[in-house]
């Protein structure tokens, strides 16, 4: 199967961007002295660092470097990138390219980290070609949705924290960053989502991501198995050990007949 085509982003082709009172400016990314204006959905706006933009980015670099015409857009004499990210999604990878002093940087081992600040960092890392931002947050995902056996157990222990609904999320970034790894735990969690399932995920910046209807099939198709498995399990205990009133195959029947009232007692239907 062929990988998935990364698109230059769109170039504003508007050059009447000269006043500054058409510019919705960020509160935090906003440096008087940055060398480049990057406008996103909503027209907010980020002046930051064309260095820093090139060093991280093959794309940004190339349109960077590439020579502009004298009709190209500015405002306040900087060159003008249009974009259609989210603002919140920039604010998110901003915070990676120009960090506070006083935050944590994403290399370091942090109590928690949000889910919706990982998923943000892999798309436009992935969009930009930001290799080793890329490697860094999708580590945490591949953390958390883990095909080790041992670790499965232990996966709410970990800094990402995550909601149900957001495996479909997961499943998406790893459609788009062919990591294959990622699929079988983040489908099993979406087996288990009931009518979310077809709701898909929303996003912080609002935006929402649904299965393919390729994947909402094997999901359903997969608790359907699930549960049928389930059956045939319960069915092995009662045949192993009884019922919890005729005891069967063990050799201590009070502890036995009080583990499978507890067991029974976790199927009673809620009231």
């Amino acid at each position: 199967m062929d990988g998935p085509t990364r698109k230059r982003p769109r170039v504003a082709e508007d050059p009447d961007i000269e006043s500054p009172s058409q510019l919705h400016k960020d509160g935090n990314f906003w440096f008087p002295n940055g060398s480049t204006i990057i406008i996103a959905a909503a027209s907010v706006s980020f002046r930051v660092y064309s260095g820093v933009l090139s060093r991280h980015s093959v794309v940004f670099r190339d349109m960077l470097q590439f020579p502009q015409p004298s009709s190209a857009p500015s405002a306040e004499g900087c060159p003008v990138l249009e974009v259609s990210d989210s603002p919140c999604d920039l604010r998110h990878l901003f915070k990676v390219l120009f960090p506070n002093p006083t935050v944590r940087p994403l290399t370091s081992v942090p109590a928690t980290v949000q889910f919706d600040y990982i998923s943000a960092l892999v798309r436009l890392a992935h969009k930009y070609q930001m290799d080793d931002i890329l490697k860094d947050s999708l580590s945490y995902l591949t953390d958390y949705y883990t095909m080790d056996y041992q670790g499965w157990p232990k996966r709410d222990q970990k800094p990402l924290q995550v909601e149900s609904a957001q495996a479909i999320e997961a499943i998406f970034i790893s459609r788009l960053t062919q990591t294959d790894t990622m699929l079988p735990p983040a489908l099993l969690h979406c087996c288990f989502l009931g009518p979310k399932l077809f709701r898909g995920y929303t996003r912080e910046d609002g935006s929402v991501a649904k299965l393919s209807p390729e994947d909402l099939e094997r999901c359903v198709h997969g608790y359907r198995l699930l549960k049928q498995n389930e059956g045939r399990s319960i069915r092995s205990l009662v045949a192993l050990v009884g019922d919890g009133e005729k005891v069967i195959g063990c050799t201590q029947p009070t502890e036995c007949r009080r583990i499978m009232h507890d067991f029974w007692g976790e199927f009673k239907p809620e009231k």
